[in-house]
């Protein structure tokens, strides 16, 4: 399905990969060699919590993570002004591994339908919002015509709760089948 990169320096594959056939993703390699505000490389603690002190600004970010070389300015400000969530689901993507390895952006508008490369048409998005979900579905029928980014995104996460609804009763169905028959053996 995609191509996957592999480090310069060594034979493991960079995650997320900087090339993908749709959407992109945000930095190349996994956050942590180097923890927030120390020159010193290590692992980041997962159990220590940023207050609104310790938050950088967002530019102050962006350079920052750009100085890791590990981001693009891109998409290191893509990924800031959204906070680092998916702007569909509000999944934090620096919360874990396995949100981290959800980390795509999403055309809002798809270029398909018209839509721009433009940081404005981009939105940061978990792989489930965006590949399952949402799929190329265009917000601006749902919208009224010059709708801003907002509402266009707004649009986007209501498509994707009635989507999240119809299949979660699709799989209690399965569940009840599932379990249903387990109990009965």
């Amino acid at each position: 399905m995609w191509g996957v990169e592999r480090s310069r320096r060594n034979k493991h594959p960079i995650w997320p990969p900087t090339s993908l056939t749709k959407g992109s993703t945000g930095p190349r390699k996994a956050p942590g060699r180097q923890s927030r505000g120390s020159s010193v490389a290590g692992p980041v603690n997962p159990n220590v919590n940023f207050t609104r002190e310790t938050i950088l600004t967002t530019d102050r970010i962006v350079e920052q993570l750009v100085a890791t070389r590990d981001w693009g300015e891109r998409d290191a400000r893509i990924s800031a002004r959204a906070n680092f969530k998916c702007e569909y689901c509000d999944l934090d993507l620096l919360g874990s591994v396995r949100a981290y390895k959800e980390w795509n952006k999403d055309h809002i508008v798809p270029i398909s339908a018209g839509g721009s490369d433009s940081e404005e048409n981009i939105a940061l998005a978990c792989r489930t919002c965006n590949f399952s979900l949402k799929n190329k579905w265009n917000p601006e029928p749902r919208c009224e015509p010059g709708a801003t980014r907002e509402q266009l995104i707004s649009a986007v996460r209501e498509h994707i709760r009635a989507k999240t609804t119809s299949i979660l009763k699709q799989v209690q169905g399965f569940r009840e089948i599932a379990f249903r028959e387990c109990g009965e053996s």
